[in-house]
C-alpha cells in the first residue's frame, strides 16, 4: 500500500488487504482536517466581522502573481484581511485571516505570518517550502479612514 504526498492517505492497490486500522485512520485523519479547516474558517470570519463591523468601510480586492524565495510578502493600497495564496500551480492553497499570525496546516503548509498596514508577509516553518517559488495570490481588505 502506498500513501498519499501530502496526508498520509492510504491507497491500496489490488493486490493490498485492507485493514480495518488503515481504514479509520484515514476517516480520523479527513474528520480532523475538515474540522481543523472549519475552526479556522469560523475564526477568521469572526475576526474579520469585529474589523471591518458596521462601519461604512470599503472592501477591496487585489490578486496578482510573483516569484520568490523564502515566503512570500504582498502590499497592496489598503489594509488586508483576507489573504489566499497558492504557489507553483497547487490545487490547493492557504487562507489566512487576519489577526492570526501562525496558520498551522495538517502538512508542510504550515506558516507564520505578519500583517502590516499594507502588507501581509509569509514563511512557511516547513525548510522544504522556504526555496523558490512562484505565488498566486488574492487579498481581501478594507479601506482606512
Amino acid at each position: 500500500m502506498t500513501k498519499t504526498e501530502k496526508y498520509q492517505l492510504p491507497q491500496w492497490e489490488l493486490s493490498d488487504r485492507i485493514l480495518m486500522e488503515d481504514f479509520n485512520d484515514m476517516t480520523d485523519k479527513i474528520d480532523k482536517g475538515m474540522d481543523g479547516i472549519r475552526k479556522e474558517a469560523a475564526q477568521g470570519l469572526a475576526a474579520l466581522t469585529s474589523a471591518v463591523g458596521t462601519k461604512g468601510k470599503t472592501c477591496r480586492i487585489a490578486s496578482g502573481t510573483f516569484t520568490r524565495s523564502g515566503g512570500g510578502s504582498v502590499t497592496v493600497d489598503f489594509k488586508p484581511m483576507v489573504v489566499f495564496v497558492t504557489f507553483d500551480n497547487y490545487v490547493d492553497g492557504s487562507v489566512m485571516f487576519r489577526p492570526f499570525t501562525r496558520l498551522i496546516a495538517y502538512d508542510a503548509l504550515s506558516m507564520d505570518v505578519t500583517w502590516g498596514d499594507r502588507t501581509v508577509t509569509w514563511s512557511y516553518l516547513s525548510n522544504d517550502l522556504n526555496g523558490t517559488h512562484t505565488y498566486s495570490y488574492i487579498v481581501l481588505g478594507i479601506e482606512e479612514d
